[in-house]
């Protein structure tokens, strides 16, 4: 069984990174903002959201990423998310740039059920 992840990430490279590090082990849907990450949420009920909290119309802020989570756990609360941001400088998230092993470290961790 291939499991669903979506990343959210408004920054292209970083998206691209994060597609090429997990495309082995996921079913890989890319959202650049908050309506594209929920409208993918509704469509493709992944079990994994990679979430950036700086995402447009403000990236330097983190209102609509945590908009973002409030909806994504509204809607899908066994969702597992993980925030990826450098809007946030505390706790155990990781913080951008991350290295692939950090993402397969990252995956490793999430014990998903086959």
């Amino acid at each position: 069984m291939t499991h669903r992840l979506l990343i959210v990430e408004d920054d292209e490279d970083i998206r691209s990174q994060m597609r090429w590090a997990l495309a082995e082990a996921y079913e890989v849907q890319i959202a650049g903002d908050r309506p594209s990450a929920l409208e993918l949420l509704r469509e493709h009920s992944p079990e994994v959201v990679i979430l950036d909290l700086g995402l447009p119309p403000s990236p330097g802020d983190v209102t609509e990423g945590l908009s973002a989570l409030s909806e994504i756990l509204r809607l899908a609360p066994a969702t597992k998310v993980i925030i990826a941001s450098r809007a946030v400088r505390s706790g155990p998230m990781p913080l951008k740039p991350f290295s692939n092993a950090h993402m397969t470290f990252s995956q490793s961790r999430l014990r998903l059920k086959s």
